[in-house]
């Protein structure tokens, strides 16, 4: 039994909030998420100083409209040697800020598809598959700096949560059929 799953400090996610999202969110604490999120519609999601634990092979994706803004928070597995699919984003919508975040064990952490972008700044990606994948973006414009990449003896088994995933290798910075406009370092 995971820990976040039965400790009431955590807030089960899905229960107070359900899977869907239409509106204009902002969270902070503890919470535990069992089962994919789905964030629609023109809102911004605001996410700072949570620590967000993730049941195996789950994730948030952001649709279109959705901003999101993350700060100073940790998404992780809720095993230690387990994994997480990541956060997805998708589209030419809004875009995103993920700021001094820590993404532990995520099979890819932010996975910007399709058009989506985003400023990636001085976050911890540890024990990630891929920390940031970017891909089909004929315009990426944001930087993704500052960042960590760490890889250690606890790295997971990952479950191909995503079919691209190539787990005999791991990535920080991930680009494919994308043209980058702006820094990387």
């Amino acid at each position: 039994c995971c820990i976040a799953q039965v400790d009431a400090a955590f807030k089960n996610f899905t229960s107070i909030y359900g899977t869907t999202i239409n509106n204009d969110l902002v969270l902070d604490g503890k919470y535990y998420i069992e089962e994919d999120i789905f964030f629609n519609g023109d809102n911004i999601i605001d996410i700072t100083n949570c620590d967000l634990v993730f049941a195996d092979c789950i994730g948030m994706y952001f649709g279109e409209e959705t901003s999101l803004r993350a700060n100073n928070s940790v998404f992780r597995p809720c095993e230690v040697g387990g994994s997480w699919r990541g956060l997805y984003f998708s589209g030419d919508g809004n875009d995103h800020i993920v700021n001094e975040c820590t993404f532990k064990n995520a099979e890819k952490a932010l996975y910007f598809n399709k058009g989506a972008d985003g400023v990636v700044s001085e976050n911890l990606f540890s024990n990630c598959n891929v920390g940031v994948h970017v891909a089909k973006d004929k315009s990426f414009n944001h930087p993704i700096s500052g960042n960590r990449f760490v890889i250690d003896d606890f790295y997971p088994r990952y479950p191909n949560c995503y079919e691209d995933t190539d787990t005999g290798l791991s990535y920080g910075v991930l680009c494919s059929n994308t043209l980058m406009l702006s820094e990387i370092s």
